[in-house]
């Protein structure tokens, strides 16, 4: 585990039978925050700041994200081995029920990571999610925008 000048310190977890390197970042103190960031980076630094004035914050970067690991996101085939590995590794770290944030494409996943294990969540934020689709809503939008489409 090291630590940066800022106070965060970066815990790197194998999981997926140890085909997957995680870097968590860990900053700030009292109960656990787990934060799913949006794509690609380090944006949402601010926001990890303010919110270990209050918490002990737990921000896996998604795989490819690392700049230790540019390449970890090769080991991740499907969405759910994702919401797997993520799983297992908030496992691994001891969090019981943490709340759990997600911004962006951050906000699928801490969705759909509730929504496949409702045991892990003890209260969940999202912010500008995206993917939150449900049977034809993408289409519904389309048409929305554009109008039904003409008959041939």
């Amino acid at each position: 585990m090291a630590t940066d000048l800022a106070g965060v310190r970066d815990e790197v977890l194998e999981v997926c039978d140890g085909r997957l390197r995680l870097h968590v970042k860990v900053a700030g103190s009292g109960p656990p925050l787990v934060f799913f960031h949006p794509l690609p980076g380090l944006e949402w630094q601010p926001l990890l700041d303010r919110l270990a004035e209050d918490h002990t914050v737990y921000a896996p970067e998604h795989p490819g994200t690392s700049p230790g690991d540019p390449q970890a996101i090769r080991e991740v085939h499907t969405f759910w081995e994702l919401l797997l590995a993520y799983e297992e590794a908030l496992r691994a770290l001891g969090l019981e029920r943490p709340a759990v944030v997600g911004m962006s494409f951050g906000g699928m996943v801490a969705a759909d990571l509730a929504a496949s294990f409702p045991q892990v969540p003890s209260r969940l934020v999202l912010m500008s999610p995206i993917g939150l689709w449900r049977d034809d809503a993408p289409i519904r939008l389309v048409e929305m925008i554009t109008g039904p489409p003409e008959e041939v």
